[in-house]
């Protein structure tokens, strides 16, 4: 009896449960078969290594039990002789519920046998495969690994730009900082070294004579008038010019005491400004102080030379058409200090918008 396979339309022997060509399930009921004990049989082909059953060499399914027969996993024996002991009761009838099944009659011996109508044509399939065909697990490609996001730039241009920012603040609170000390301490370093042509000093007004009130506010102690006199000729030598003062210039001088200390503070107005400023030069060079040591500084805006002797402190300015001069001396050492002198002499300067 032969099995016709319903899919490919192979001849497969009546015992086979699977198509030898494609594996496609064969099932329908088997006829009965004559007792057999034993059998003597040639054996040649593939020996399913699921089962044991000897399939023909084509086979690449096990008629038996349906398993992949492959060149890796089969051994293929030689023709022999073999005594086969063979089930004395014909196989179990095979159906499966999912699959139709075709149930052909036998041909007798008087029919000649034919090819089914129609058949679909063989499928051709490799008669050797050189590797495995994984049966209990399946093998999927990998997925490739989920691309990280990439950072953005943004924060860190940010960063960046936000850093240039900070730096160039810090430069320029750095650069004010200096000029506003420089211009508060050290105001006459601009005015008389760096910028002597752009300096403009404040609009002066006139001066005032000193009272005894104002330079015990400076001084401390009980001053009081003790002289004054308006003639150049005998204020000359009360501020250490030797000769006479002339010229078409007016004089003011007075004197203060208290105890063994004095003060003088001597007032000149002169025609214009230019004369003042070289009278101003004359006792800075010629005065009987100008071997003392000296400072120059900025009173009110206007150059001032301060000089300072072990026993006295004296101070000298020029402002518009003015000279004022204040000489503060004793017997004996003073206590006092050469900002006190600067002070007296911004008392006696009108300067400024009012």
């Amino acid at each position: 009896m032969v099995k016709y396979c319903p899919r490919c339309g192979y001849a497969n022997a009546d015992d086979a449960n699977f198509c030898l060509r494609c594996g496609y399930p064969l099932a329908y009921q088997y006829v009965n078969q004559p007792v057999v004990t034993q059998q003597t049989v040639k054996l040649q082909g593939k020996v399913c290594p699921k089962c044991g059953t000897v399939n023909k060499p084509e086979a690449l399914f096990c008629k038996r039990c349906g398993f992949p027969l492959t060149l890796s996993n089969v051994s293929i024996t030689n023709p022999q002789q073999t005594t086969l002991s063979l089930p004395s009761t014909p196989s179990p009838t095979v159906k499966l519920p999912s699959q139709p099944t075709q149930q052909l009659s036998p041909i007798s011996a008087n029919q000649p046998s034919s090819p089914p109508v129609q058949s679909p044509p063989p499928q051709q399939f490799p008669t050797q495969s050189t590797s495995a065909i994984p049966i209990s697990s399946t093998s999927y490609p990998q997925q490739p690994p989920l691309a990280q996001p990439v950072p953005s730039q943004q924060p860190a241009k940010r960063s960046k730009k936000s850093k240039i920012v900070r730096v160039a603040v810090a430069e320029v609170a750095i650069i004010g900082g200096a000029l506003l000390l420089l211009s508060v301490i050290l105001p006459y370093f601009f005015a008389i070294i760096l910028l002597p042509p752009l300096y403009v000093p404040p609009p002066v007004r006139g001066i005032s004579y000193l009272t005894s009130s104002q330079v015990d506010s400076i001084l401390g102690n009980s001053w009081r008038i003790i002289y004054n006199t308006t003639s150049p000729s005998s204020l000359a030598p009360m501020v250490g010019i030797s000769g006479s003062i002339s010229g078409s210039i007016s004089v003011y001088g007075e004197e203060f005491n208290s105890g063994s200390y004095y003060l003088i503070a001597a007032y000149i107005t002169f025609p214009t400004s230019s004369d003042a400023t070289n009278f101003y030069d004359y006792y800075v060079s010629n005065s009987k102080f100008s071997t003392l040591a000296s400072v120059t500084t900025l009173i009110n805006g206007y150059e001032a030379k301060i000089f300072q002797g072990s026993n006295g402190i004296i101070g000298v300015t020029s402002l518009g058409n003015y000279v004022i001069i204040i000489v503060l001396y004793s017997k004996s050492t003073i206590p006092f200090t050469a900002s006190q002198v600067q002070q007296l002499i911004s008392q006696s300067e009108e300067v400024g918008i009012t």
